[in-house]
Order: C-alpha cells, then sequence, then structure tokens
C-alpha cells in the first residue's frame, strides 16, 4: 500500500495542535455533554464529589512537595501474564494499575491533555496526517531513556507493532485498535505509519501503545518490566504488592514524588479500613464500601467521567442460550435501579442498556432507558418454545472479590425462579477468570467482568471492546449484526451508522451493561493527585504532603 502524500513536508506547531484535537474520535465525538469549561463544575458536582477537573485544578495551585512515598491499596493480585499490550485489572478490581497505568512504568506516544480533550505530545512531539487520512508522519524526541539506560528510538516503536501480530495479543484493547498496515523508519527518530483505511482512531491507538523494551520483552511475566514511564518497576510480590521508584531521566521530569507502594488487600472490606486508617492514601472502592466515604470530611471523593461499562456477558454458542430471545429475556430481568439503590453498582454509575457513555455521539437516549420488566421476558421465553421454563442450567460465573458479582447474580437467581430459570453459580478467582477470559472458556454467562477501559470515540469502543469481537463470545453469526458493528468501527461512523449498532447490539443481547462506570477515586489529605481530562493520573505530577 503507498504511502500518502503529506500536503506538507514541514512539521508544524499549529497544525500539530490543531490535528491532535481532531484525532480524538472524527468531528461528531470531540464534545463531551455537560464536561468543557463549566464554571459550575470546576467547583462540586453537588453530590458530595469533587470533579476530576476541579481535583487537578486545586493540585496544580498549590505548590507540590518533593520526595515521599505514594501509599496505593490494590484489591487483587497482581498478574502480569497479559503485559504489556493487554489491559488487567483495575486499582479496584485487580492489582494491575500497579504496572499497566499509561505514563507509569510504560511510556506513550502521545498523552491526554490536562485542561480539555485533545491529544498532546509525549514521545512523539509532532505529526502530520496525510490529507486522505491514509497515513501519517511523525517524529520523536530524541531524549527519552528505557529505564535500563538505553536510548529509546524509532526502532523500539518498530519492534511493538511487530509484536502486535502475535495471536498473543489479539483479544487485546491495543491490537483490537491498531490502525497500522505498514511502518517505514526515516531514521531513529521519524517515521510513517500506513493505516489499514482512513482512521480516526489514530491517536487512541498512540496513547495506549506501550513503548517495550525489545532486550526485556519476553520477561514481563516474570515480573523484569523495563520501560520509558515516570517510574521504574523494582520489586513485586504477585500476593502482597508492589514498589516502584521515581525514574531520574524521565523525559517530561523527574517525578515529584520517590517512591510508590502498592499494596494488595485481601478483600474490598480490608482495602476501606487500609484507606480509612491511613495505611494507603486513595483507592476506588467498592459501591458498598464507599458509602460511609462520601460525607466523611476526611477524604476527598474525586469523581471522574464515565468510562467502560458493567456488563453481564453471554456465551452465545452454548446451550441454552443460543436462541437470542433467552438472552434478550434475561436482560428484562435486570432490575438496575435496584441494584444502585442497593449498592452493587456505583453512587454515581450511567444505568442503561448501551455500552457508550452519555458524552458519546453513539448515545441514544431513547434506546438506552433501563427496562426491568418480569412479564415480558415471561413471553420471550414462551416465544423461544419455553412457555414451562428452561429445561437447562444456566452457568453463572462470578468473582468473589467484586461483591456486587455474586450479589447480583443473587438477585436474578430470583428473578428467574419467577420465569423458569434455573442458575448455578461458579465463583472463579480473578487469575481464573482472567485466563479463562482470554482463552474464550467461560460458562454461558459471566458478570461484572471483562469491558472496561476509555471510551474516546465509538470507533475506538468497538475495536476496543473484547466482548464485541468472537473470540470471547464466540458470536458472529447473525449479519445484521456483522454489518452494524463493521460499519461502526471502519472510521468514518454516521449518526444512522450508530442507531444501526446501537438496535442490532440491543437485539443480539450478547452483552447486557448493567451500568457505565462513573469511577470515585477516595483521596485522603497527604496525597495530591495531578489528573489528565479524563481522570487518569498525571505521575510524574502527584505529590505528598
Amino acid at each position: 500500500m503507498a504511502i500518502g502524500s503529506f500536503q506538507d513536508n514541514r512539521f508544524d506547531r499549529r497544525r500539530l495542535l490543531k490535528t491532535a484535537g481532531a484525532g480524538l474520535a472524527g468531528a461528531a465525538a470531540l464534545g463531551l455533554v455537560g464536561c468543557g469549561d463549566d464554571d459550575d463544575e470546576t467547583s462540586s458536582n453537588g453530590d458530595g464529589s469533587t470533579p476530576a477537573s476541579a481535583a487537578t485544578a486545586a493540585s496544580a495551585t498549590a505548590q507540590p512537595k518533593r520526595g515521599g512515598t505514594w501509599n496505593r491499596g490494590a484489591g487483587g493480585n497482581i498478574s502480569l501474564a497479559s503485559l504489556p499490550f493487554q489491559e488487567a485489572g483495575t486499582l479496584a478490581g485487580g492489582g494491575n494499575a500497579a504496572a499497566a497505568g499509561l505514563g507509569l512504568v510504560w511510556g506513550q506516544l502521545v498523552r491526554m491533555s490536562e485542561t480539555k480533550l485533545q491529544w498532546e505530545p509525549d514521545h512523539a512531539k509532532e505529526w502530520q496526517v496525510a490529507a486522505d487520512g491514509k497515513s501519517m508522519k511523525f517524529a520523536i524526541r530524541d531524549d527519552i531513556y528505557f529505564h535500563s539506560g538505553r536510548k529509546f528510538t524509532t526502532k523500539d516503536i518498530a519492534f511493538g507493532l511487530d509484536q502486535l501480530k502475535n495471536d498473543k495479543w489479539k483479544s487485546a484493547a491495543t491490537a483490537g485498535l491498531n490502525p497500522v498496515a505498514e511502518y517505514r523508519i526515516i531514521d531513529d527518530y521519524t517515521m510513517e505509519w500506513t493505516f489499514k483505511q482512513a482512521n480516526s482512531t489514530i491517536f487512541e491507538f498512540m496513547s495506549l501503545f506501550r513503548m517495550v523494551d525489545m532486550d526485556t520483552f519476553d520477561q514481563a511475566a516474570q515480573g523484569k518490566l523495563i520501560g520509558t514511564g515516570a517510574f521504574k518497576w523494582v520489586s513485586f510480590d504477585p500476593v502482597r504488592g508492589a514498589t516502584l521508584e521515581a525514574y531520574d531521566k524521565y523525559h517530561l521530569g523527574r517525578p515529584y514524588l520517590d517512591k510508590i507502594q502498592y499494596t494488595i488487600f485481601a478483600d474490598a472490606a480490608a482495602l476501606a479500613i487500609a484507606l480509612e486508617t491511613g495505611v494507603i492514601d486513595d483507592s476506588a472502592l467498592s459501591a458498598d464500601e464507599a458509602v460511609r466515604f462520601y460525607d466523611n470530611k476526611k477524604f476527598n471523593a474525586v469523581k471522574l467521567r464515565a468510562v467502560g461499562t458493567t456488563p453481564i456477558t453471554f456465551r452465545t454458542d452454548l446451550e441454552p442460550l443460543q436462541d437470542k430471545r433467552v438472552r434478550q429475556a434475561i436482560g428484562f430481568l435486570l432490575d438496575r435501579k435496584r441494584y444502585q439503590e442497593e449498592n452493587f453498582v456505583g453512587k454515581f454509575d450511567e444505568l442503561g442498556r448501551l455500552p457508550f457513555p452519555s458524552y458519546s455521539p453513539a448515545y441514544d437516549a431513547e434506546l438506552d432507558k433501563p427496562i426491568y420488566d418480569r412479564a415480558r421476558a415471561k413471553d420471550l421465553l414462551k416465544q423461544a418454545g419455553f412457555a414451562n421454563g428452561l429445561p437447562t442450567p444456566i452457568k453463572i460465573n462470578t468473582l468473589p472479590i467484586r461483591a456486587y458479582s455474586p450479589a447480583i447474580a443473587q438477585l436474578l437467581q430470583q428473578e428467574g425462579r419467577e420465569v423458569g430459570l434455573k442458575f448455578e453459580f461458579v465463583p472463579l478467582e480473578y487469575a481464573a477468570m482472567l485466563d479463562r477470559f482470554y482463552q474464550g472458556k467461560l460458562d454461558n454467562l459471566w458478570i461484572g467482568f471483562g469491558d472496561s477501559g476509555s471510551q474516546l470515540s465509538p470507533m475506538a469502543q468497538v475495536r476496543i471492546s473484547a466482548t464485541i469481537g468472537n473470540d470471547i463470545i464466540h458470536h458472529d453469526t447473525d449479519p445484521e449484526w456483522v454489518a452494524a458493528r463493521n460499519a461502526l468501527s471502519n472510521g468514518a461512523a454516521t449518526p444512522a451508522d450508530f442507531k444501526r449498532f446501537n438496535q442490532a447490539y440491543l437485539d443480539q443481547a450478547f452483552q447486557l451493561p448493567l451500568s457505565r462506570g462513573v469511577g470515585v477515586n477516595f483521596e485522603g489529605p497527604r496525597v495530591k493527585i495531578v489528573r489528565d481530562f479524563l481522570g487518569a493520573p498525571v505521575y510524574h505530577k502527584v505529590s505528598v504532603a
């Protein structure tokens, strides 16, 4: 494939910033509903929590102090098996934020602005996208070093791109989002990419694509993590925690902190107690544990923007869920409002049936309305030939470390009895759930696992989503669903394409979002966390008192 010609062979700083904004998600996807420069949002959410933008502004005004240790909590064992190109858990649900945080151990080609929805330079210092959108030339900084001391060049980017061809990463966010068909190294600090198609998710990919060290890449699973990020991976124990130390040669400036210490806690309650007693400085918490922190003046509750989903997902190739009417029936048994009232999903989560947050151009408020209708579920089962209920039990994989998972399973079991559905629970530990998930070997359905992550654009979300592809759910049998999904992932989707996708997604019912997570991070008085526009920590700017 020929590389498209550039309108201008020079790198222009003004064009760089303009392109950075436009590359987010296409013109329609740039706006965030209710976000931006609204004065009201910079002071309070009106619900006892502080918006991430206000927390960032407050942190920026206080003079940060150098030195000290940021003590963080992790709610599950650290598993490095899927790194570096697969996400594997969050700070609240797994231990892997200690290893997977963007800009932490692993560097990024571009990063999100702290003040607005716009990409900014990081390893890549300037770029130009061809007029036809099919290719891109960019230059990287010449002052970036791996933690081993080796200089970072375009050869390292090429190495990482080559690794994504390995089937090991085929279900990963980075691999699923990868738009690069070919690359050409011009010199150590300049290269060209040719895209598979005119692409509007270039910068999402560049932000998620971790800069890995080719000399130690194959040792990551054994605990040797060498990156170009703000902190060096010093030591870890998969059941105790991890220690990271500031990287003196970090290209954006030495971090304010000396160290980050992650400690793993056995369960959600232990994690909350550790925060309450000052053992750790901050943490996300499970919905039930978070309740007592909202009105606790000792902690700053920072409300983040909606990303990812808390879903129920199906294996559609296994009986008795091959008939979509059975899956649809289960969807009408979900009492999402009750789940929120009883703290099984987050206090501020967006309840709905679609995977897109309310700021997405693909969002449809009418289609998204939660529907709880037991009579409708019973009628669908009758249409599917099961007027007296299903003869075969439905196995639910639950994740006990996330308290809402077994709780919602129990409520669904109660609802199922009323319409003739029998559910059996198969609890799994986090590592087992992760392994079986990526192998596509979970049981009939699973609750609250497998589809978190930033949704900067509809196209990016479809490409990132492991459970919208075939590898996990084993569902590519309906031609309308396949056509609707492909139309949304080609980088040039229209409002009609968004509507078609949402209708097909609801009809196929292989995934039932319970809510779209609006995370809240509870932060004690010692820590000052600077965040980007979407709420991710800017690690080299975090400080402790």
